[in-house]
């Protein structure tokens, strides 16, 4: 038998995926351990318990909804390293849906690997904040909505190479070939450095 329909099964004791109910932090307390998918928004604040989140959390690996990380006192999001995938899926809700951090200062590393698909992204005002390449590259993953990011990129020795950084020489002729993604304010002006403007033909 086949349906033209849609159709989502929540809540059983085979599939079970979770429907969030009222606030996220109480709901945490009645979440299943054995939970593998979150439907709904997922909002951390001063208020969540990292304890009760690193117990809950360690199964879910995908979430239908938002995630609101705000005036945290956390220091990473590891123990929502599980998540591949946090996304809006338009057949499954009518709202629009945003993945929002900001003012958590003493947040300095996501430590997350989750994948964005459909959802507004807002990262700032987190002052210790630094994001890997692969974090960002996970985040702009899937249709990406707008963005708002104002936040450091961390680059080291592991850092892919199509991942480049402008020099601070503010020169094109010091930048590396191959960059396709570039972290830095470039200034095209009367001075600008058209002999050397092709390595920028592949940045996106």
């Amino acid at each position: 038998m086949r349906y033209g329909s849609y159709r989502t099964i929540i809540d059983n004791l085979v599939d079970r995926g979770c429907t969030i109910k009222g606030d996220f932090n109480n709901y945490l307390y009645t979440m299943s351990s054995k939970c593998w998918m979150l439907f709904g928004n997922v909002n951390l604040d001063d208020k969540s318990n990292i304890t009760l989140l690193q117990e809950k959390m360690s199964s879910v690996t995908r979430t239908n909804g938002g995630l609101s990380v705000t005036n945290t006192n956390f220091e990473n999001l590891t123990f929502l390293s599980t998540i591949e995938m946090i996304e809006n899926d338009p057949q499954k809700s009518e709202k629009t849906a945003k993945i929002i951090m900001t003012n958590n200062p003493n947040l300095t590393f996501l430590g997350l690997n989750a994948k964005r698909d459909r959802l507004y992204l807002t990262i700032r005002d987190n002052p210790k904040l630094c994001v890997t390449p692969f974090e960002l590259e996970n985040l702009f993953n899937g249709v990406s909505l707008d963005s708002d990011l104002d936040t450091k990129i961390c680059f080291s020795n592991k850092t892919w190479s199509n991942w480049c950084e402008l020099p601070k020489s503010g020169y094109l002729q010091d930048m590396p070939d191959g960059c396709i993604h570039l972290v830095g304010d470039l200034l095209i002006d009367n001075t600008f450095d058209f002999a050397n403007s092709y390595k920028l033909y592949l940045v996106e």
